[in-house]
């Protein structure tokens, strides 16, 4: 039988599942497509087996119950019972029933779980008990029978009905915060059509492969581009989809929620409000096209955000984030520039220059005339050269990626002409990929800064800079770690001709890794600094390696290239001054302190649900922040002074010589600040940016060490 004639047959025979949603006609020839597709296609080509199946399945639950709250022990041993070592050969031959199977059984157990919370809320409930919630539901076994999940269910409530109480907002009930919650959910699920459960189904499937394969329904497809496209109007924030929450995926440089500086990747939006009067509306479980929705706007309007920092202490936080919608046009993600002028370790302060890249941005329409990362970052290095700078710190802290030819050129500027990356392909075949440059255009002193957050073409960049010798990184323990490239595949052209009208979607397809020319991948590991600064990010489930099935490291045969050991030479001495800098620091000393504090959370597995307890932390925690705030008040430290220089500055535009400071503070309220009137708080300003100002003292050691050598020893222990 062909596969034409197969798929007609799917379409005539494949019953309808039972449950609350309508099934599609097309559903079972594209669930047929997206497996083959997956199959033939991904970086791994691996067949979906009996193993992977039991992944897929366990990938579908969880997109509904994540932390293993609504369905019980007897749902996960049926369907495992029925679909465990079977799944993806259903898909394959057309069968997509178990998507259907699993949301209706969902929805069941949803609807009982919010007919429990009900009565609970309606009962007198106390916090005086000495009783503590889990903190990890993930990692706890499904609940074994009802008993255990009231249990579980009973402690939750409690826990979210302290948090509302401790929170102290004046115009909420904590019992209505916590029913609206709820409510909420399951209205947003009622909400899902037949392609938002097929869409969540084979999306479990595709995550099988790796975390960055997806699948996307015609409509999601469209969103998902509306909402990177909005990203640059409104608030400036790309959001994902995260276990159920809606999480800031990372900042536009430049928008409204970047110069706030509150929100930050990671950060977990839980409830959206228009303008400075309307209710907040609960958005966790909604669909990301609808909270994009509420959040999008009218520029110069205001929404309002509470928000779970992805760094808070405790689990309990909210931050109430005020924001002005607005334009956000190219100019405010192009890179910039800053001239500083830092004391060296000899007492002798020197201009050193920070070009500050969030992109590899490039217009591809333009054919090399239009916006080119490496046309603009050359700009801004003669515009350094001219005033003096002695040495570089590329930024690439916020830098998530873009245009691989200009992470090439790019490179070029600093290593001339060679290889820079090498790209496997499914087949096993290997491409280097070289910069193109006719020669090194910037030879002084580099040091390149990077974060947890620095991924794919700017961990290219960072680890070629290394490799060569060319340059010190410093930063968090690693970058980000994606080493892959995706493409996307268009299912329409798939499809049969009798379903030429159905608008398939797409596959957001893994079809290539990197390698640094040293041979080892980017992918998982990321690359390692050569000086690593304490950083809670270390600590944090935010890079690749802590993904479900992330494609794991690998090597390859290195290739010829042209290393300096001149640098390299210098790590050791450079790494022990910084050490020392670091452990006399007051300020690095509540970095670790933070650090200490938020592992020790994270041991603990559990949170209070007795009253005087939360309260005795939350009091210790206000304690220690208004100790930091009149400590730095009585240090006193004085901004740099700097010079900004902005390619609209090059192009005529004035420079402002005003000293570098911190953007203002929006004026919206923020729940959990409590020292307002404190008058060390004004004097004492925000915490510095600490890994910047490192790494400017590790290039400034850097100089010393080449430009001016021979008074080295001096400087040095």
């Amino acid at each position: 039988m062909t596969l034409r004639s197969l798929l007609a047959a799917l379409l005539l025979c494949a019953p309808l599942a039972a449950g609350a949603v309508e099934p599609i006609t097309a559903g079972p020839a594209l669930g047929h497509t997206v497996a083959e597709t997956l199959e033939r296609g991904h970086y791994d080509r691996r067949p979906i087996d009996s193993t992977m199946s039991a992944q897929f399945l366990l990938n579908v639950l969880e997109s509904y119950d994540y932390n293993h709250l609504i369905f019980t022990k007897a749902d996960i041993d049926g369907f495992t019972a029925a679909y465990g070592d079977t799944l993806g050969a259903r898909v394959r031959g057309g069968d997509v029933g178990a998507a259907y199977a699993v949301y209706d059984r969902f929805m069941k157990r949803l609807a009982e779980r919010r007919a429990f919370v009900a009565r609970m809320v309606a009962s007198t409930v106390t916090f005086t008990a000495d009783e503590s919630a889990a903190l990890e539901g993930h990692k706890l076994p499904w609940p074994a029978n009802a008993a255990e999940a009231d249990e579980r269910w009973r402690l939750n409530i409690k826990f979210e009905l302290l948090r509302s109480r401790l929170e102290g907002a004046k115009d909420e009930n904590p019992v209505k915060v916590v029913t609206d919650h709820y409510d909420s959910l399951t209205d947003n699920y009622k909400t899902f059509e037949a392609n938002d459960v097929l869409q969540n189904f084979l999306s479990g499937l595709c995550r099988v492969y790796d975390p960055h394969t997806d699948y996307f329904t015609a409509p999601k497809e469209d969103n998902f581009h509306i909402g990177m496209r909005l990203s640059l109007v409104g608030i400036g924030a790309a959001l994902r989809t995260e276990k159920g929450y809606t999480s800031v995926l990372r900042l536009v440089p430049g928008g409204p929620a970047e110069v706030d500086k509150r929100l930050k990747p990671g950060d977990k939006i839980v409830a959206v409000a228009q303008g400075d009067a309307a209710e907040f509306t609960d958005v966790v479980g909604m669909k990301i096209d609808r909270v994009v929705e509420l959040i999008r706007g009218k520029e110069g309007t205001v929404v309002r955000l509470r928000v779970i920092p992805a760094d808070a202490a405790a689990p309990d936080t909210r931050v109430l984030i005020r924001l002005v919608r607005a334009e956000i046009h190219l100019r405010d993600q192009e890179a910039k520039a800053k001239l500083l002028q830092v004391p060296g370790p000899d007492g002798r302060t020197r201009p050193l220059g920070v070009i500050d890249l969030p992109s590899f941005y490039a217009d591809m329409r333009a054919r090399g005339e239009g916006k080119s990362t490496t046309r603009d970052v050359a700009a801004l290095l003669a515009s350094l050269r001219k005033k003096g700078a002695e040495g570089l710190v590329l930024d690439l802290r916020r830098n998530g990626g873009g245009s691989l030819q200009e992470a090439l050129a790019l490179t070029g500027l600093f290593i001339g002409d060679g290889p820079v990356v090498q790209v496997k392909d499914t087949s096993g075949g290997v491409t280097v990929l070289e910069s193109g440059a006719r020669a090194v255009s910037h030879p002084e002193p580099l040091v390149v800064l990077t974060s947890r957050g620095s991924a794919s073409a700017s961990e290219i960049l960072a680890g070629a800079l290394q490799d060569y010798g060319r340059a010190v990184v410093v930063g968090a323990k690693s970058t980000f770690g994606k080493g892959t490239v995706q493409t996307v595949i268009d299912l329409d052209r798939m499809m049969p001709p009798s379903l030429g009208a159905y608008k398939a979607g797409a596959v957001h397809l893994t079809i290539q890794k990197f390698y640094r020319v040293s041979g080892g991948s980017t992918q998982n590991r990321g690359v390692i600094p050569d000086v690593t600064l304490p950083s809670v990010e270390d600590e944090m489930e935010i890079a690749e390696s802590a993904l479900p099935n992330a494609l794991p490291y690998d090597r390859i045969a290195p290739v010829g290239y042209p290393a300096s050991p001149q640098v390299t030479a210098l790590l050791p001495r450079l790494l022990r001054a910084s050490q020392e800098r670091v452990a006399a620091s007051a300020e690095w000393a509540y970095v670790r302190e933070d650090i200490a504090a938020y592992k020790d959370d994270l041991a603990k597995k559990s949170v209070s649900v007795n009253e005087a307890k939360r309260r005795a932390e939350k009091a210790a925690d206000e304690a220690r922040d208004a100790k930091r705030r009149k400590e730095r008040a009585v240090r006193a430290v004085p901004p740099q002074v700097g010079l900004d220089i902005t390619l609209e500055a090059l192009e005529g535009v004035a420079l402002s010589t005003a000293p570098a400071q911190a953007p203002k503070p929006s004026t919206g309220p923020v729940e959990k600040d409590k020292d307002e009137d404190d008058e060390s708080y004004a004097k004492a300003g925000p915490a510095p940016d600490l890994m910047l100002e490192e790494s400017l003292n590790v290039l400034s050691d850097l100089i010393a060490q080449t430009v001016d050598a021979a008074s080295a020893p001096k400087r040095f222990r």
